[in-house]
């Protein structure tokens, strides 16, 4: 089982059938198993349609977040985020501003964004049909595609409302529309969030706290479960054998295919 961030180097190179350290020095190794393996298998699984099966459930529920005040990411409560200052009907995702307001008044930092799962707003109601007053509950929104927008706008049966929002991405935001005079009070956010970045310093192999990955302060093991941790090193060793065109590549296939059908 690789439980280090030294399992994990070593079990690499084992894949590409190098024994020694010097074939591919950690410097080079961080790269590879960042960006041709953790971010690949995010790529590959992080995609359009997820949550189809249970696996990808549960193999990307270590990297799903939720800003409902209910859920705690590392030390922190990630609260339901606050309209944009000045623009009611906006809200910053967590993608290029990484500080934001949430719906309390206060700075917080989210993890880094990478794909919406789903999206919920609070309206406070001004003026409703209904003789609504203050602030709604969660209110399952739909998408504005540029395509329907004009059909949507115009049509009674699905131009927005109180009871029928809309919102679109535009560039880092969410923009919200309601078609009355009720605005967005806070948004309730579940993404998927990048992963943090491998990081292995052969001089001190323990792994630790290293948010910014200095040698000398320690290695930064992958936070995924041991199975998947598997499944990004061996994706890698593929990609590199692929890249350097060993003739190990066409071998490393086939022993995989053949312990895919003993699985």
């Amino acid at each position: 089982m690789i439980q280090t961030t030294q399992d994990l180097y070593y079990a690499f190179l084992d894949g590409i059938k190098k024994s020694y350290t010097g074939t591919v020095v950690p410097s080079v190794f961080n790269r590879i198993i960042n960006v041709w393996g953790q971010d690949e298998w995010v790529k590959q699984n992080a995609v359009e349609g997820i949550e189809l099966n249970q696996k990808q459930i549960d193999d990307l529920s270590e990297l799903r977040v939720v800003t409902d005040g209910a859920m705690v990411y590392e030390t922190n409560i990630l609260y339901p985020i606050a309209p944009i200052t000045g623009n009611s009907n906006q809200f910053y995702l967590p993608e290029k501003v990484f500080d934001l307001t949430n719906v309390n008044g206060a700075v917080q930092t989210y993890p880094k964004y990478l794909r919406t799962l789903n999206v919920m707003f609070k309206l406070n109601y001004v003026e409703n049909e209904c003789d609504l007053e203050g602030v709604s509950d969660w209110l399952q929104v739909n998408i504005m595609r540029s395509d329907q927008r004009a059909p949507n706008l115009t049509s009674p049966y699905r131009k927005p409302k109180d009871d029928r929002v809309y919102y679109e991405k535009i560039q880092d935001r969410h923009r919200l529309i309601t078609g009355t005079p009720s605005y967005g009070h806070s948004m309730r956010l579940e993404y998927i969030r990048y992963p943090r970045r491998i990081f292995f310093d052969i001089a001190h192999p323990g792994d630790a706290a290293n948010p910014n990955y200095t040698p000398g302060t320690g290695s930064v093991n992958c936070e995924m479960q041991p199975h998947l941790i598997k499944e990004i090193v061996d994706l890698a060793i593929r990609i590199y054998l692929e890249r350097v065109k060993e003739e190990r590549y066409r071998t490393f296939l086939n022993e995989e295919m053949i312990r895919k059908e003993y699985e």
